[in-house]
C-alpha cells in the first residue's frame, strides 16, 4: 500500500485540530469544573453534527444571511446594535412569539413561557457576534433573561464553515445539554475575544 503525501497531511491537520478543539474547550470551561469523559464523547455525537445542520437550515428558511442576527418574536434585527435598539425591541415586541424557532436541545437561557423570545444566530468567531456578548449580553441577561421577561435561545450558526467554529458551537451545545448549571459561564468564555 502506497501512502500519498495528501494523506499524510491530512491526518497530521486532523490531529492538530482535533488536540487544538480538545484545548480550547479546556481553556473555556471554569477551572473548577470536572467534565466527565460524556462531554468529549457529545463534542464528537452524531446529535451535535445534527444540531449544526438543523440551525443551518433554519438559517436558510428565515432568510438568515448575517451574524449576529435576531429575532424578538416576529421582528428581526440584524448586527450588533446600539443597546437601545435591543432594549426597544424587547420593551415593545411585534407579534407573538414564534414557538417553531425552539427544539428541546437548543441552547437556551431563561423562561420558555415568557411572552417575549430572543432568538440569536450567531457564530462564535464573528467579531460582531463576540463584541455583542462583551458589550450587551450581560445587559440583556441580567435586566430581560434572568428576571423571566425573555426567554433566550441561541442558535450557532457555522457561517464560517470553519473547525474552529463548529468544536466552540459544539462546546455550547454539549454544555447546554450536559451542564445547564454552567453554560452562562460557557457562552462567556466562547464569546471572549
Amino acid at each position: 500500500m502506497k501512502l500519498d503525501i495528501t494523506m499524510i497531511i491530512g491526518g497530521v491537520l486532523f490531529m492538530i485540530i482535533f488536540i487544538y478543539g480538545l484545548w480550547y474547550i479546556m481553556s473555556i470551561i471554569p477551572s473548577n469544573t470536572e467534565y466527565p469523559i460524556e462531554f468529549e464523547d457529545c463534542i464528537n455525537s452524531e446529535q451535535a453534527d445534527q444540531y449544526i445542520n438543523r440551525i443551518k437550515e433554519e438559517a436558510r428558511i428565515y432568510n438568515i444571511t448575517g451574524t449576529p442576527s435576531f429575532i424578538i418574536n416576529q421582528d428581526k434585527l440584524v448586527g450588533n446594535r446600539d443597546i437601545m435598539v435591543f432594549k426597544n425591541a424587547l420593551n415593545n415586541p411585534i407579534g407573538s412569539k414564534d414557538t417553531r424557532l425552539y427544539q428541546p436541545d437548543d441552547i437556551s437561557l431563561g423562561n420558555p413561557n415568557a411572552e417575549i423570545w430572543l432568538i440569536e444566530f450567531s457564530s462564535p468567531i464573528c467579531p460582531h457576534c463576540q463584541n455583542f456578548h462583551s458589550e450587551k449580553f450581560d445587559i440583556i441577561y441580567e435586566e430581560y433573561i434572568k428576571t423571566g421577561k425573555v426567554f433566550y435561545v441561541f442558535k450557532g450558526l457555522s457561517l464560517f464553515n470553519r473547525d474552529d467554529e463548529k468544536i466552540k458551537i459544539k462546546t455550547l451545545y454539549c454544555a447546554n445539554k450536559l451542564d445547564k448549571n454552567r453554560l452562562l459561564d460557557v457562552i462567556k468564555g466562547v464569546f471572549k475575544k
